[in-house]
């Protein structure tokens, strides 16, 4: 089962969800159960991440793994249910210290409801925990733009993010928008 889980994690950061799900579609335990609510997010599927996440909660309902899959979802649902995945995340921070996925998460949930400076706090925190982390780089980076940061703090969170993570999804996107900029640029020239 661990095999399982590594490989579609390993598929997953591919953008392989096909694969990801195949290695982990006959669910299990918590942790492929966990996974497969992540794989449907991101693929767009709230439905099946929602009867994947009453299936785990059917298991446990207090595990770890439920409540920040709870949170993922409440994230995804929007609306009220936000700030439930805010609470959740404090939760999970009172228990266990505050990591750099669950101070993201914070944050994420802290934009959600356009409080900003919350959500700047909780990611200034988790960038003194792990300078280099991608997600904190690219969320540093959405909370400056909405605070209208000053350019240069802008342009530094995204050379840190660009060496570290040249395949993050901000990256890549602000790539391809670039070169298109560039291309219709040069043909107004």
């Amino acid at each position: 089962k661990a095999l399982q889980i590594m490989a579609a994690t390993l598929y997953m950061y591919d953008d392989n969800c096909k694969d990801a799900l195949r290695a982990v579609s006959s669910a299990s335990n918590m942790e492929q159960r966990a996974l497969l609510v992540q794989l449907y997010l991101r693929m767009d599927r709230l439905d099946l991440a929602q009867k994947q996440l009453a299936a785990m909660r059917s298991v446990d309902e207090d595990s770890t793994l439920s409540m920040l899959a709870t949170a993922w979802v409440n994230l995804s649902l929007g609306g009220p249910k936000v700030q439930e995945a805010a609470y959740i995340y404090d939760e999970l921070i009172d228990k266990y210290g505050a990591s750099p996925l669950l101070l993201n998460g914070l944050a994420v949930a802290k934009m959600h409801q356009n409080q900003w400076d919350e959500a700047e706090s909780a990611l200034k925190e988790a960038i003194t925990k792990v300078p280099s982390d991608p997600d904190t780089l690219a969320n540093i980076i959405t909370v400056s733009l909405h605070m209208q940061r000053s350019q240069d703090v802008i342009n530094r969170y995204l050379s840190q993010l660009r060496a570290k993570a040249p395949n993050h999804a901000l990256v890549t996107s602000l790539a391809t928008f670039e070169g298109a900029f560039d291309r219709v640029a040069a043909s107004l020239v």
